[in-house]
């Protein structure tokens, strides 16, 4: 008769009495699993306030008034009219083919977070085009439209104002195929960076819009 004589071994942790494996394997207390537990919801957690906070609207906005010019270094009004109403205020520009256009804003961060402005993108509305943008490096002259140097992305901490100058020109179109009207915006879009990721907003102006008055077809649009 071959009788087989079971030999425990010591490193698998396991004993064999009479055919049943007994697993003497260490298990985690209550006090780890209870650690192990509030690391996981920690995580979860942090997860979901991340996610919350880089899908929020960051609070941007245009703010400063009707500031909106025929020239970069401010003051020409030329065709210019500000009509004040319940709104605010509506900037109208008087189509002329291919003039620059300027406006003087003060990119204010009304959120809760600090954001890195990463581009306010080139953006064509057909009878006139946002080229670009200047940010001015002293807020004692940014009116006045002195001190502007090209865009280079910035940081905008919650509560504070960086001024720029949005620069615009309008197409040349062949006057035949225009008509009375208003091409009208009130927002652009921005590029920011927030806890790591660069985002698109759609950022307003604070109570005002700015329209060129032409519409119909142009010829060479923007």
């Amino acid at each position: 008769m071959l009788i087989e004589t079971a030999v425990d071994d010591p490193s698998s942790g396991e004993e064999t009495h009479d055919g049943i494996t007994v697993d003497h394997q260490p298990r985690l207390g209550r006090r780890a699993r209870m650690l192990v537990v509030t690391v996981v919801v920690a995580l979860a957690g942090g997860g979901v306030w991340w996610h919350h906070a880089v899908a929020a609207d960051p609070g941007l906005s245009f703010d400063g008034g009707p500031n909106v010019f025929r020239n970069a270094e401010a003051g020409d009004i030329t065709g210019i009219a500000r009509v004040p109403n319940s709104f605010g205020t509506d900037v109208n520009v008087d189509y002329q083919p291919g003039a620059p256009l300027h406006g003087f804003f003060g990119l204010y961060n009304r959120g809760p977070r600090t954001v890195t402005i990463e581009a306010v993108p080139r953006r064509g509305l057909y009878y006139w085009v946002l080229d670009g943008v200047a940010v001015s490096n002293n807020w004692r002259t940014a009116v006045e439209g002195q001190n502007y140097v090209p865009f280079r992305p910035f940081r905008l901490r919650s509560g504070e104002t960086r001024y720029v100058r949005l620069d615009f020109h309008t197409a040349t179109c062949d006057p035949a195929g225009l008509q009375d009207g208003s091409s009208r915006i009130v927002s652009l879009p921005v590029r920011y960076r927030i806890l790591g990721v660069t985002r698109t907003a759609t950022v307003p102006f604070d109570q005002v819009s700015i329209g060129i008055q032409t519409a119909g077809i142009c010829d060479h649009p923007l």
